[in-house]
């Protein structure tokens, strides 16, 4: 993961257990029925924050992927304002 990207990354890692799963749904593109089986893993063993970094990684990767998206756009972006 970049370096920038870090705080992000810790800030969904750190989602509390009751959180977890409403997150999961508000913030990525997962199927339900995904969500349903992380969580429940999750729930099973809580210390290992199973679901709380699934979260993370996907969050993570779609901000990755929405930045690379936009990358060819920058230079226009910046000649013409």
């Amino acid at each position: 993961m970049g370096h920038h990207f870090e705080p992000l990354d810790q800030y969904f890692v750190k989602v509390a257990d009751a959180d977890v799963g409403k997150c999961l749904k508000m913030f990525t593109l997962l199927p339900i029925e995904e969500i349903e089986e992380i969580v429940a893993a999750h729930h099973r063993a809580p210390e290992k924050r199973m679901a709380q970094h699934k979260l993370a990684s996907e969050v993570t990767e779609m901000v990755h992927s929405s930045t690379r998206l936009l990358e060819p756009f920058i230079p226009t972006f910046l000649t013409l304002h």
